[in-house]
């Protein structure tokens, strides 16, 4: 999780205003599918707090998005979805979409001005495609760790 939040707010740092993939958001998936989605959330609510801290005002601003996010993925999950290949690329496209939602709500809420329009073309949808792109190879690196770190657990039901 720490080398999550260190590379998005490195990509933050180097290449701002410009998309880059949401790390911490595709790590608590991985997490959560992988593991369990207590694990998941719990990825998403530490991460999101860190990169609160580390980002600046609102406070919130990463972190409610993020569980939002991760939460209503794992919700809509079902045994036919986590067999699939697709499952986590679809995992990750609807919680990226839910979280650029929920990050605007906060924003504007905070009084930020909030340009609908830009951000869809400018960093949802390139988002959106990155995160696609890089969810599968997080969740494979994730099982390897997975495996060494101790036995995988079953989702409770």
């Amino acid at each position: 999780m720490i080398v999550a939040i260190v590379v998005e707010v490195f990509f933050s740092l180097l290449l701002i205003d410009r998309p880059h993939p949401l790390l911490v958001l595709l790590l608590a998936i991985s997490a959560g599918m992988v593991r369990e989605p207590r694990d998941g959330a719990f990825v998403a609510f530490g991460g999101g707090f860190l990169l609160d801290v580390f980002g600046g005002p609102p406070l919130g601003r990463q972190t409610l998005p993020l569980v939002v996010a991760t939460l209503t993925v794992f919700l809509a999950r079902t045994e036919l979805a986590r067999r699939t290949v697709l499952a986590p690329v679809l995992a990750a496209v609807v919680g990226t979409l839910l979280y650029w939602i929920v990050l605007v709500i906060v924003e504007s809420a905070a009084g930020l001005a909030v340009p609908w329009g830009h951000i869809v073309l400018r960093w949802v949808l390139p988002t959106l495609v990155l995160n696609a792109l890089l969810v599968l190879p997080l969740i494979a690196l994730v099982e390897r760790l997975s495996v060494r770190s101790g036995p995988r657990r079953t989702a409770r039901r």
